[in-house]
């Protein structure tokens, strides 16, 4: 990881752990959690001609936070961590916080860049998510998580789902070889 991105966290004790794995010269804006000042979106906007990283919890308040700072900051890459990755060891909630080492390099090596797709025919379609049995089906909601964590795309419905998978750029064929590989 490069060490001029400025990652954008929920809290203090995110730029803590992360700093910790990654050293000292990591750098953080620390959003405050759900309830986003807009100092602090203002600020983002502000740095937005750099190399900015979305990496919130692995919850709702987290995908919350990852809506409104892609608003401001419609560039920024997205770094994901599974949900069992952001698991405490004992009390407490899911957050970048309790993430291990492993789990935290894996999800900056696996950042997604909004905008790689620039043709409207490369899109994926709902049609084609209900053909990988991906929606509208009886355990497409199981299936639909598993390719989700595989391709870094973080917690998602169908809805969410299709919209990033287009967000990022992911090929019908990369999200066909996902499928087939949870099937197998």
């Amino acid at each position: 990881m490069s060490f001029n991105q400025i990652l954008i966290v929920e809290g203090r004790s995110d730029t803590e752990n992360l700093r910790r794995i990654l050293g000292p010269e990591v750098k953080t804006i620390e959003t405050g959690g759900s309830s986003i000042d807009q100092k602090v979106l203002d600020r983002i906007k502000d740095l937005s001609d750099q190399e900015l990283v979305i990496f919130t919890d692995p919850d709702f308040q987290g995908n919350r936070i990852r809506r409104i700072i892609s608003e401001v900051a419609p560039n920024a890459k997205h770094a994901h961590l599974t949900r069992k990755e952001g698991e405490p060891d004992g009390k407490g909630t899911l957050g970048i916080e309790h993430a291990d080492a492993i789990a935290i390099k894996r999800a900056l090596e696996g950042m997604l860049t909004p905008g790689l797709s620039t043709s409207e025919n490369d899109k994926i379609t709902q049609s084609q998510l209900r053909e990988l049995n991906l929606i509208d089906g009886p355990r497409a909601a199981d299936l639909r998580m598993k390719v989700a964590e595989s391709l870094r795309l973080g917690q998602v419905n169908g809805k969410q789902f299709l919209k990033r998978l287009n967000l990022f750029g992911i090929s019908f064929a990369e999200l066909k070889r996902s499928v087939q590989s949870h099937l197998n």
